[in-house]
């Protein structure tokens, strides 16, 4: 997005990061400590208003973790280093250009806790103050751009701006490996903001009851690869999937080969992607019958055709 600072016009976080970096400044905003004693479980957290209540309800009533291997507990610890050092520089070079009006801004009372990433303004001529939310993703996710931004990150920044006078806000999605390019998506906060105080009311509403919420259902997921030679991608696929949030959650207790255990707090839908719907040579298959009429209806809502993002032209 356009940038007027007071260091000059950038056309995206991407080079004003670089120029604040090349600058040599430092601004003094990077955290001294950020540790997991600043994420109470206790509470609600808008930065999951838009996951699985379910989840949200175990933790609060004290359900057991999932114990996670040494190796993935360094390797979540040192991604978590990395995404606040990419959060934090650019809070800095927001600083040094002039553009920024507070970062890891606290929002929310009990029963909820939550910080924006940071308050901007996109034109250092006018008052009018944005939202800014980072996500830091694996490399892989740049792969599926199309679904960019995600829903729940919209609702997120719709959260967060329940509780300040932003009327628009941006989602910089930021490869921690580098190998892409960031891509930032624009929104208007206006319809996010319904939704997600329609969303936070149901979910401090399940809190106090006896029962917990419903399990996360299936998905129909569409796959798109580039077409050789051209400067888009192509539908060529379409899975069930069970949820990608279960194979994270910790109230989601698996064995070594990903199988739900029969322990588990909660026992979602767990399997490999089914694929329900293929195309092949100009025509599409549909090797379960019982989806074919979801399959259907879903390819109809499908642009059958993407343009590239940036970071796909492999």
């Amino acid at each position: 997005m356009k940038l007027i600072t007071n260091k000059g016009p950038f056309s995206t976080f991407a080079e004003l990061r670089f120029a604040y970096l090349k600058s040599g400044e430092d601004m003094g905003l990077d955290p001294k400590h950020v540790g997991s004693d600043e994420w109470d479980a206790g509470l609600l957290h808008a930065s999951e208003v838009g996951y699985c209540p379910r989840m949200q309800c175990l933790r609060l009533g004290g359900a057991e973790k999932q114990v996670q291997a040494n190796l993935t507990a360094a390797n979540e610890a040192l991604m978590f280093w990395v995404a606040y050092r990419i959060h934090y520089v650019t809070y800095e070079a927001m600083q040094w250009s002039g553009i920024l009006c507070g970062h890891e801004v606290a929002l929310f009372e009990e029963p909820w806790a939550g910080r924006a990433d940071a308050l901007f303004r996109p034109d250092i001529d006018d008052p009018q103050e944005w939202l800014y939310d980072c996500k830091t993703v694996r490399p892989n996710a740049m792969k599926y751009t199309e679904s960019f931004p995600k829903e729940a990150h919209c609702l997120q920044l719709g959260a967060y701006a329940s509780k300040v006078a932003a009327f628009d806000g941006v989602i910089e999605y930021v490869d921690r490996g580098g190998s892409n390019p960031p891509i930032e998506c624009v929104i208007s906060l206006e319809p996010w903001v319904v939704r997600a105080m329609i969303r936070m009311n149901d979910i401090e509403d399940w809190t106090h009851r006896d029962e917990l919420p419903p399990i996360l259902e299936e998905t129909f997921v569409p796959h798109y690869r580039k077409a050789r030679g051209k400067d888009w991608k192509e539908l060529v696929s379409i899975t069930l999937d069970a949820s990608w949030e279960c194979s994270y959650c910790l109230a989601h207790h698996t064995d070594m080969e990903g199988r739900t255990l029969t322990t588990s707090p909660c026992q979602p839908h767990n399997h490999k992607p089914l694929e329900v719907g293929k195309k092949e040579k100009g025509s599409w298959s549909f090797p379960v019958a019982r989806h074919h009429s979801g399959v259907l209806a879903l390819l109809e809502s499908l642009d059958p055709t993407l343009p590239l993002v940036g970071g796909q032209d492999e």
